[in-house]
């Protein structure tokens, strides 16, 4: 589908955050390393990608890369260095902190879990609803800023 040609002007692309710091990236030093590695590849190629959508395609709309990458090292930056993280902004729900982010909230092998509210996984991979809001104040935060600044000055996304 041709969101474009089906007048779509405006869109939301999201980064890799770093893969080595998810809980299945922590399990071994060669996969973190290689997590980490992919992570920032990936990174570059898709900035360059949307880079040459836009000239190839002499696109009109504009495109806002949410930094993912960069928010999440910083919530694991903060909370590594035995700090609780909280976010600064406005986020949707209940008061949040994340105290955790090198355990999963559950546990899909005993099916047991915790309070997930202070955890950044779910598992192994996925992050929590609390981490999804976390990135949804990123994303509202960004939206209320734009009409008093370019794309490439709002915090939490780049400028592809």
């Amino acid at each position: 589908i041709d969101l474009e040609q089906r007048g779509a002007r405006h869109f939301l692309i999201f980064n890799l955050p770093k893969l080595g710091d998810t809980p299945k990236g922590q399990s071994d030093i060669w996969v973190r390393d290689a997590a980490d590695i992919y992570s920032l590849l990936y990174n570059i190629e898709l900035k360059e990608q949307l880079r040459k959508f836009r000239r190839d395609r002499n696109f009109k709309g504009r495109i806002y890369l949410v930094d993912t990458y960069t928010k999440l090292k910083l919530i694991v930056d903060t909370v590594n260095s035995g700090e609780t993280y909280t976010p600064t902004f406005f986020v949707p729900g209940p008061p949040v902190s994340i105290t955790n982010v090198r355990g999963m909230a559950l546990d899909v092998f005993n099916e047991t879990g915790t309070y997930p509210n202070n955890y950044l996984f779910w598992d192994d991979l996925h992050p929590t609803t609390v981490t999804h809001q976390i990135i949804v104040g990123l994303i509202l935060q960004a939206t209320q800023a734009r009409r008093a600044m370019l794309p490439h000055e709002i915090p939490g996304l780049l400028s592809p």
